[in-house]
């Protein structure tokens, strides 16, 4: 499991990195005064983009975790989430 987490700290890094450069770059233009309706759109589109990658990486962590874990680890491991409640199975 540290493997499945380090891979994902690693990449969710880098896109969290390319996220602030986009950033960056859309306060950029609106502050210089140049931006069109075109340019907002594209950018904060290609930041929305972004940020779904974000949080497709921490979900697909949790997705690999999940594989490697016994039913029991599950449960747990869904109750240290705070997907249920202590002691109650998962989907009741």
């Amino acid at each position: 499991m540290a493997t499945i987490r380090s891979t994902m700290a690693d990449t969710a890094i880098a896109k969290g990195e390319e996220i602030l450069r986009a950033e960056q770059q859309l306060a950029e233009i609106l502050e210089s005064g140049t931006a069109t309706r075109g340019t907002v759109v594209r950018l904060t589109q290609h930041l929305g983009a972004l940020r779904g990658d974000l949080q497709a990486i921490h979900l697909n962590a949790h997705i690999e975790t999940t594989r490697v874990l016994t039913p029991r680890q599950i449960s747990e491991y869904a109750e240290l989430r705070g997907y249920v409640e202590v002691g109650r199975p998962p989907g009741s």
